[in-house]
């Protein structure tokens, strides 16, 4: 025939005779583009439950210029403020070559923290205490109780409200609260 269509890559002959038994032969290679590649740095999620993952993705091949889709309905190539998940994305090429991946962000566990409460023995008194227990996070952690001490546990409380501010060796931080009666 005269047209071929829907060839791989590859090196082709072509010989054509005429009416008068005349010929020519022509040698012609179809190239095919290189593959799209992808690959990506990501950033895990520091503290639990907030949004500061990043995906920087890296494209070589295929025919430029790029477009994306991620499954969060991002366009753009790279993705900052993530929280925690599964991302896909979908990169296509000019010419509508096609290549996809996925990435898993991760983060640790939240900090939780529990309190033993002393309460004041005798009413005026300066006998209650408070004690905390933290897992969660990345250790160690820091303390800072509302009436300015340190450390995970408090004593010589008198009667009243107190909360502390927990943070982990991340920056990480929650905050609990109990009161002395």
């Amino acid at each position: 025939t005269e047209d071929l269509i829907n060839l791989a890559a590859g090196s082709y002959t072509v010989n054509i005779t005429d009416i008068n038994n005349c010929t020519a032969s022509a040698n012609y290679t179809i190239t095919e583009n290189a593959n799209i590649l992808l690959s990506a740095v990501s950033t895990n999620v520091i503290c639990n439950g907030t949004s500061t993952g990043s995906i920087d993705l890296s494209v070589v091949g295929g025919t430029t210029a790029y477009t994306y889709l991620w499954s969060n309905n991002a366009t753009s190539q790279d993705l900052t403020a993530l929280a925690a998940g599964n991302y896909s994305v979908i990169v296509t090429d000019a010419v509508g070559c096609i290549q996809n991946a996925s990435y898993i962000l991760t983060q640790g566990a939240a900090i939780t923290a529990s309190l033993v409460q002393t309460n004041v023995n005798c009413f005026g008194a300066s006998t209650g205490a408070l004690d905390i227990t933290v897992a969660g996070g990345t250790a160690p952690y820091t303390y800072l109780w509302s009436n300015g001490t340190t450390g995970s546990t408090i004593t010589g409380l008198t009667e009243g409200s107190y909360s502390v501010q927990i943070i982990d060796s991340k920056n990480c931080q929650v905050t609990q609260s109990a009161t002395v009666t």
